[in-house]
Parts: C-alpha cells; sequence; structure tokens
C-alpha cells in the first residue's frame, strides 16, 4: 500500500518544506500582500489605526493566479470561472499521487474514492464554482471510477474526509483514495468581518498552544 502527501501552506510547498518550518520553529505568518484597494475596504469599514494590525497580518500563499488548465484539460473559459481552491485540490492530487510513487496513467478506470473537504455567471458557473465538484473534477481527471464527495463538517471536515477515506478502503468499495483538505480566504472583508465579530487577537498574532493565549 502507497501513501502520498502533498500540501501547500504558507511559506511551504511541499511536506518536507512544511517540516523544515515546524522543526526550526519558523513563522510564516506576515503582513498581507494588498493593494490600495485593501485600505480603501478598511477606511469604509470605519477601522481605526490601532485595528489595522489585527487584519493585515495573515497566512498568504503565492501564485494562486496561476494554474496550467491545459494540463488539467480544462478549457480556458473554464478555468477563468473555477474557484481557486478547486485549482489547488487538483494540484496537490497529482503531487500527492507522485510523492506516493503512483503513476496517474496506471489508476485509470480504477475504483478510487475522492474526499475533499472545503463571479462570472456563464454556463461554467455550477461546474467551476460549485462545492460539490471538487472532489468530481478529480475523479474526471484521473478517471477514477470510485465514490467522490465534498466533505463539510466545519473545522474538523479534513478529519472527517481522511476517516471516510480509510472505511472506504476497509470495506473494499475502493482500492485507492484520495482525502485532504483546501481553504482559502481570498477576500479581504472577511478579515473585516472577524474583526467586528471581536474574533481577531489585538495585537495580529495567535499564541494558541502557549499561556498568552486569549
Amino acid at each position: 500500500m502507497s501513501v502520498g502527501l502533498a500540501c501547500r501552506v504558507p511559506g511551504a510547498s511541499s511536506p518536507d518544506e512544511l517540516w523544515r518550518l515546524l522543526s526550526n520553529g519558523i513563522e510564516w505568518i506576515a503582513d498581507e500582500p494588498h493593494d490600495g484597494r485593501f485600505w480603501d475596504l478598511l477606511s469604509a469599514s470605519g477601522i481605526t489605526e490601532p485595528e489595522r494590525r489585527m487584519v493585515e497580518r495573515g497566512g498568504y500563499l503565492s501564485d494562486m493566479d496561476k494554474f496550467d488548465a491545459s494540463f488539467f484539460g480544462i478549457a480556458p473559459r473554464e478555468a477563468q470561472s473555477m474557484d481557486p481552491q478547486q485549482r489547488l485540490v487538483l494540484e496537490l492530487s497529482w503531487e500527492a499521487l507522485e510523492h506516493g510513487g503512483i503513476i496517474a496513467a496506471a489508476i485509470n478506470g480504477m475504483e478510487a474514492g475522492i474526499f475533499i473537504p472545503l463571479e462570472l455567471l456563464d454556463r461554467f458557473l455550477k461546474t467551476g464554482g460549485g462545492r460539490s465538484m471538487v472532489a468530481n473534477h478529480v475523479s474526471r481527471f484521473f478517471g477514477l471510477h470510485g465514490p467522490g464527495m465534498s466533505v463539510d463538517c466545519g473545522q474538523y471536515s479534513s478529519l472527517v474526509a481522511v476517516h471516510l477515506a480509510c472505511e472506504c478502503i476497509r470495506s473494499g468499495e475502493s482500492v485507492l483514495a484520495l482525502a485532504g483538505g483546501v481553504h482559502l480566504n481570498l477576500s479581504s472583508g472577511s478579515g473585516v468581518g472577524m474583526l467586528k465579530f471581536g474574533a481577531l487577537c489585538p495585537d495580529g498574532r495567535s499564541f494558541v498552544f502557549d499561556a498568552r493565549a486569549a
């Protein structure tokens, strides 16, 4: 049984890079790579100068606008309408198979399960923007015939996805399973909403695992 891993997190584009960050205690929280529109939003929302620091810091991925649509058999118009989370899932699914030593062409037609937790109005909106299609895009690209579902269980969606993948293999429903989670916060407005709700740390930093946790 092959096990492959893939990840894309702030400051690390692979499991080895993530382990390096964790091992060396490197922080990858940084100021938001924003433009003038971000500050216009803050001003319009009545954000004060002391509150700005609470909103602008976070974990940010780079190159989210880059995607090789033709490689994954995605039409240009559909690629423009696709949720970037769907594009990221496709890329990481390929990388996870590579990491596990699995050749993509060899699993075409295989009974394999896909379990993934998660504005243009045109005919690609449903396939490019619908969350239910995240797992099915992966199944279509790799030619898989097993179950495919997008899991939404709040903050523990990824754990549930892994559990479902394991059960799928144990039951014999599939001989291979891909499980993963994806989350991209692409709207500055969501940070403002969290600030108004009182859910952000006063200094823009989170200390979850020590005595400084609020």
